[in-house]
């Protein structure tokens, strides 16, 4: 008997992925590890003890990777050319530009056994200790890194550290009311609704915020970071009236401000307090960093963010990465504000565009301030395969194109597959694992997302009905879980938005997926597993399991045409499938379902005649089953379907292995297999 168990699948797949990690474990700096490797007539060698004036081979490397391309353009050769990387740091100071002038079939490739970084971060030194806030503390002069560029990023070897808030992690000051342009006061409406997408300069502070910032040591360094609905803002402090609580922003919020919104202030020198954090004093030109236990000063070193974009690739063909590491971005706040949505317009460490059989695997990427790599319009034929992405300050993997039928800016034809994506969005707290604009006919699978603050897959961009690029997408084989973790709202593991034909969401498992808690402000909705928004058609959704999710497992804004079938929906807290909008045709049809509630009801706020359901399987252990054959009776979804025990082997555990005596086989329910998930 085959056997479906979630336990063993995220374990396998651990193995499978640590074992990776340990073949791509990063050599000593500097070490040489020698190895069989088949080198070419043309091939180079770049090396962190090479010179740029040398002739690029094994025994006379070049320095840098800019050098190594500059070179490729006069090679007159056949056939494919490697660039060898040596292990080691490499410092990048300037953004390297691979474009039609250099050469296409190149393939630049870590040497066997060793781990080349490309690093755009700058090292923190001689520390010394003194006293600030009454601790003890270690400072580091950093006015020669600031006269090169600002930075707003610290790392250590772990990731992005904590910069100076308060409240301190975790808590939240909350907005009173909100300031249109710089002098009227927001005015709701009758309905008690203004557009979301009023944005303000300014707002007031609720009487939990007791600081006077204009007493407070260069008030103006200070950084002021909201959360609402889904977007996370970032200004600069303008200016605040003592006796209004007046909080007047550098640049206009994306969104509305809205009364009990949530807010705290980084970078306020009075706020270092805990062991981890730092505090930038620009004025001194000096960085103040609170030691952990254990830590000794002795040669420690911090990292300042560099350059926010390493790598740009435009009108390239052929260029594959292999192997390599890109760390150390930094990360900036622009003087106009943000797009609304999925922190859609922040740098990215690697940029490519107008290129085709693009091709990054075994690489990483780590430590960087914005998103990690961007395919823009034209990038067609391309890969991302079995990378990592590990603390990641906006989206890991953004793809873009034109929503236009037939336009050489397109972008498709993409695999983006087997990678591990984890603490992405810590910077811009509502971008997205993987996210897909205007992009078709490509495969999203087997990767691995968790551990982020907004949706892990999202594709589509155009709302409502109207023509839409995005088409024919596989999002199959991925585990999604944590996500969300209460910051924002309105998310989704997998969120689909507008007419996408002929995308399939197959083989997924989606869990813990939470959107800001609901409390007295009433500001928190949104935490869905599967999340089909306005105007999601021609959508097939089958044989994925999506369960403890905070709202519904299953949600539809509205939509067309869409099929769920063969699914297990089961155990989420707001329900396990809900239709919000009424409109004159249903939204989807659900077929040979396991839909499971336990004490949540089954359909939300759902509209009459909005689904069509058959030969389901629905069951709630908790509850009232008159209560149920009720709620099937008036939907009209007591016809061929079933009300019983599934039989799980041990739902508890996140086992949904069915019984052999299970019921859920006479509804047409088919176990599903996969090579990473059959379980014997």
């Amino acid at each position: 008997m085959q056997r479906f168990d979630c336990r063993r699948v995220v374990s396998c797949l651990a193995v499978l992925f640590l074992s990776w990690c340990a073949a791509i474990v990063p050599a000593e700096a500097g070490s040489i590890v020698e190895a069989a490797v088949a080198i070419g007539a043309h091939d180079l060698f770049v090396s962190p003890n090479g010179d740029d004036s040398n002739a690029g081979m094994i025994d006379s490397p070049l320095r840098t990777l800019q050098e190594a391309a500059d070179r490729l353009e006069s090679i007159r050769a056949d056939g494919r050319i490697t660039v060898w990387l040596r292990g080691g740091r490499y410092p990048v100071t300037e953004t390297i530009t691979l474009d039609a002038h250099g050469r296409n079939n190149v393939l630049f490739a870590a040497y066997p056994g060793e781990t080349p970084v490309l690093d755009a971060s700058r090292a923190i030194t001689n520390f010394y200790e003194t006293q600030l806030n009454g601790i003890s503390v270690w400072a580091a002069d950093v006015g020669a890194l600031l006269a090169q560029r600002d930075f707003n990023a610290v790392y250590n070897s772990e990731g992005a550290l904590t910069c100076a808030r308060t409240p301190d992690e975790g808590s939240y000051f909350r907005a009173r009311f909100a300031i249109y342009g710089d002098a009227d006061r927001l005015t709701f409406k009758q309905s008690g609704e203004v557009a979301n997408n009023n944005g303000f300069r300014a707002f007031f502070a609720n009487d939990d915020m007791l600081i006077d910032l204009n007493n407070v040591y260069n008030p103006k360094d200070i950084i002021v970071r909201m959360l609402h609905l889904w977007k996370d803002e970032s200004a600069y402090l303008a200016a605040f009236d003592s006796i209004s609580g007046r909080i007047e922003l550098s640049r206009q919020t994306s969104l509305t401000v809205w009364p009990g919104d949530r807010y705290w202030l980084e970078n306020m020198r009075e706020a270092l307090s805990l062991p981890g954090e730092w505090y930038l004093d620009r004025l001194e030109g000096t960085l103040y960093y609170v030691p952990e236990e254990g830590q000794s000063i002795d040669g420690f070193t911090l990292w300042a963010g560099g350059i926010e974009r390493i790598l740009t690739i435009e009108n390239s063909s052929r260029l594959t990465f292999r192997g390599i590491s890109f760390t150390g971005t930094d990360s900036s706040i622009g003087e106009t504000p943000d797009f609304p949505q999925a922190a859609y317009d922040t740098e990215s460490a690697i940029f490519a565009a107008a290129s085709t059989w693009l091709r990054f695997e075994q690489c990483a990427f780590e430590r960087l301030g914005g998103t990690a790599l961007k395919l823009y319009q034209g990038v067609t034929d391309s890969a991302v395969v079995d990378c990592r992405f590990r603390g990641v300050g906006a989206n890991a993997i953004f793809a873009h194109g034109v929503n236009l039928a037939e336009d050489a800016r397109r972008t498709e034809r993409l695999d983006l597959s087997g990678n591990d994506i984890s603490r992405y969005g810590r910077n811009n707290n509502n971008a997205v694992g993987i996210l897909l604009v205007h992009v078709a006919d490509s495969i999203i699978s087997h990767n691995e997302i968790h551990d982020g603050y907004y949706s892990a897959i999202s594709a589509g961009w155009v709302w409502g009905y109207q023509y839409s690029a995005t088409r024919k997408l596989t999002i199959s084989d991925n585990i999604i879980y944590d996500i969300g973790q209460g910051r924002l709202s309105d998310m989704g593991g997998i969120y689909l938005l507008g007419k996408q034909s002929g995308t399939v969401v197959e083989r997924n498992i989606i869990h813990d997926v939470r959107s800001m808690a609901d409390d007295a402000y009433g500001d928190g909705y949104g935490g869905w597993g599967l999340y089909l928004d306005e105007g999601a058609s021609d959508i097939t959704i089958r044989q994925n399991i999506v369960y403890s999710c905070g709202s519904q497992g299953l949600f539809i804004n509205y939509g067309r045409d869409n099929t769920a079938v063969n699914n297990i929906i089961a155990y989420n807290e707001g329900g396990q499938v809900e239709v919000h909008t009424k409109e004159s045709e249903p939204a989807i049809k659900l077929q040979s379902n396991l839909i499971i509630g336990d004490g949540a009801t089954l359909f939300g706020a759902t509209q009459s005649d909005m689904i069509v359901a058959e030969r389901n399987l629905f069951w709630d252990p908790s509850g009232s089953l008159g209560a149920l054959y009720e709620t099937l009776q008036r939907y009209g979804f007591d016809k061929n379907s079933l009300v019983d025990d599934p039989l799980f082997l041990d739902a508890g555990n996140a086992d949904f292995t069915l019984d052999e005596a299970s019921p859920a086989h006479a509804i047409g329910f088919v176990p599903w297999t996969s090579e990473l998930r059959l379980v014997e």
